[in-house]
């Protein structure tokens, strides 16, 4: 194999991230073909906006990969062309970091308002489909649309006492500052069937 013409991870990474914007995941291609073939489906409307809303935090894990190796510098952009980082660097900034923040620019927030369009589409053919607010109330809780999205994590309480989105609630409450509510919620997310190890994604 000629090394020098194996592509860097930065070239690698570059082109994930052109085909990302391009053609969109798997699972959004296929959720679209089901919308176009099924346009009266909740769920499959339910699935385009889960696929739209997992395009932008795979976006986000390929700008984060790429901001690290540009922070890290020429001497780790030509080792491991898979993208993983060399043997000798553990722990340095060429390592990809699941908890980047995120990265709110245009593209991000055209693809979480499709996906929002795409659950009110869910809601406007099904409105017994409460799993879509706890979904709208976290998309909208990371563009700091707060209000929204409070009040779509209420909706998603109220109307099928969805613990897991008390919990999302809970802790949107303390990012804004108010502790009683913040506690109020995050009690009544212990009280549900949902474990809280499983809701530690926030």
């Amino acid at each position: 194999m000629d090394i020098l013409n194996d592509p860097t991870p930065h070239e690698l990474l570059t082109s994930q991230l052109r085909s990302l914007e391009s053609h969109g995941t798997d699972e959004y291609r296929k959720a679209l073909q089901e919308v176009e073939q099924e346009p009266q489906s909740a769920e499959a409307w339910f699935n385009l906006g889960c696929a739209l809303d997992g395009m932008v935090s795979m976006r986000n894990l390929l700008l984060s990969q790429l901001a690290m190796l540009e922070a890290a510098g020429d001497d780790h952009d030509g080792d491991a062309a898979d993208g993983e980082g060399h043997d000798s660097c553990e722990g340095c900034s060429c390592h990809p970091d699941d908890d980047a923040p995120l990265v709110l620019d245009d593209k991000a927030v055209e693809l979480y308002q499709r996906a929002l369009e795409s659950y009110d589409k869910v809601l406007s053919l099904d409105p017994s489909y409460y799993g879509v607010h706890c979904q709208k109330g976290l998309i909208l809780s990371y563009q700091q649309r707060n209000d929204e999205a409070v009040a779509a994590f209420l909706k998603a309480i109220e109307a099928d006492e969805d613990y897991s989105a008390a919990y999302y609630l809970g802790h949107l409450y303390k990012e804004m500052g108010d502790e009683a509510l913040a506690d109020k919620y995050l009690a009544m997310a212990q009280e549900g069937e949902d474990s809280i190890e499983d809701l530690e994604k926030w």
